[in-house]
């Protein structure tokens, strides 16, 4: 069922913005569908997406509507990342002493960018913040999970202000002149939650693989 509410050019609302797929929100705009529910549950939020153009509808403080929903085919509720797996792998030199380590880390940065590294192979890096945003207006959370003997360290542990980059690291640790191994999957979830309280969750498979020598 069509919005019933159309722009200056005849698009229905649903042609200019994105259906949100992530539940209730609240915030009533204080237009309905004709199934009787405020438009603000109907469409994505723009902290998700881009701006549309004015559809000629204000709200009750006199904004147009355009300026609290993402653009049809704009809205992304994961960072670039999400469903993504990365490994490092380390096997120590003959005679090599000491440690050895093989580690993967994820980083929000505070110019907008995530980055993810590993001892081996090329970074990967996107965009998390959404355009005309500030680094400040979020907060992040950076959470590990499957870990045995793998460690995990995060500076977001609990949320923390964007304003400074963050960032957490999965490590697997062995003594080089052993014959010791560590062949561990995590997986890292990172939690955006912007001025409004909205939260995105992104989550992505790492691989870890350090092994001695003897």
């Amino acid at each position: 069922m069509a919005s019933g509410y159309r722009n200056g050019a005849g698009s229905d609302f649903d042609d200019v913005f994105d259906l949100y797929v992530q539940g209730d929100k609240g915030l009533a705009c204080g237009y309905r569908s004709g199934d009787g529910n405020d438009l603000n549950q109907r469409y994505a939020p723009l902290a998700y997406g881009a701006k549309a153009a004015d559809v000629g509808y204000r709200d009750a403080s006199g904004s147009d509507l355009s300026n609290r929903w993402a653009r049809k085919g704009s809205a992304q509720y994961a960072l670039g990342f999400n469903g993504n797996s990365y490994s490092t792998s380390r096997e120590a030199l003959t005679n090599q002493q000491g440690n050895i380590s093989a580690s993967v880390t994820i980083g929000i940065l505070n110019n907008g960018t995530w980055s993810i590294g590993a001892d081996t192979g090329s970074p990967m890096s996107g965009s998390w913040l959404p355009a005309g945003r500030s680094a400040s207006e979020y907060n992040v959370q950076i959470e590990g999970s499957g870990m045995n003997r793998a460690t995990f360290a995060s500076t977001a542990s609990s949320y923390a202000s964007c304003a400074a980059s963050q960032s957490a690291t999965v490590t697997a640790t062995v003594r080089a002149a052993s014959v010791d191994l560590i062949n561990e999957g995590v997986w890292i979830t990172v939690y955006l939650r912007d001025s409004a309280g909205i939260v995105t969750a992104s989550t992505f498979g790492a691989a870890v693989y350090a092994h001695g020598w003897v």
